[in-house]
């Protein structure tokens, strides 16, 4: 018998560990920005997504925040990124600075079932007069699968630097004037917009922040010359 007791006992030792500790990441929002930094006026995108979802999602409940006085969202920008999901309310500002988000899927065929960008929204920058940060938080954010159950994402935010440029306004050679050698400099651009491969370097032409040079922009500079 004490022979027999020995074996089990060692037995025992070989049963394998489970980690109690082990879970499932918790599902979250993510807010992804067009620009990291914009001039003031300029427009840019928000897209926001989730992450880590552990069920399929058929509506989500969302409210955005965000400070008036340093950017504005644009009306009717919003844009559903997901087949089968729409937009069901019609998003305002009713309240400054707040803006809330009911989506819903289109039957049991369009479910969010892993990481997505789910929608887009338009934002345009304030006319601040010094350098200044904007922030869009993610204050609420419920999503719910088939059967009703809500599940609650973890909040997140985005930061936008809004740069005030003090450089003179359609000086393009950085001679101190705007004259006809700006113009030049324009014209051979002309046509020119924000997927061109050299946006980077000659965007500062693009004088409305409009995403584009184009006639706009040469009449306002030509207005700067005989000022």
């Amino acid at each position: 018998m004490t022979i027999i007791a020995v074996v089990l006992s060692c037995v025992s030792f070989t049963n394998p560990v489970v980690n109690a500790d082990a879970s499932d990441p918790m599902p979250s929002a993510t807010l992804v920005g067009s620009k990291k930094v914009v001039m003031p006026g300029e427009s840019f995108t928000v897209k926001y997504g989730i992450t880590s979802v552990s069920s399929d999602v058929y509506a989500q409940d969302i409210t955005f925040e965000f400070d008036p006085a340093v950017m504005e969202y644009l009306p009717d920008s919003i844009r559903s990124l997901q087949e089968g999901v729409i937009i069901i309310n019609e998003p305002s500002t009713s309240t400054p600075g707040k803006l809330r988000v009911l989506l819903a899927s289109l039957g049991s065929q369009y479910p969010i079932t892993s990481d997505a960008e789910i929608v887009e929204l338009g934002f345009k920058a304030a006319d601040v007069i010094q350098d200044t940060e904007g922030v869009i938080r993610l204050t609420q954010a419920i999503i719910s699968d088939s059967q009703g159950e809500e599940s609650v994402l973890q909040p997140t935010s985005l930061t936008i630097q809004i740069t005030v440029n003090t450089e003179l306004p359609g000086d393009l050679n950085g001679d101190g004037k705007v004259s006809i050698g700006d113009l030049g400099i324009m014209a051979a651009h002309y046509g020119k917009d924000s997927s061109s491969p050299d946006w980077s370097k000659i965007n500062h032409a693009d004088l409305n922040k409009d995403g584009k040079i184009d006639i706009a922009d040469l009449a306002a500079l030509a207005k700067k010359i005989v000022e």
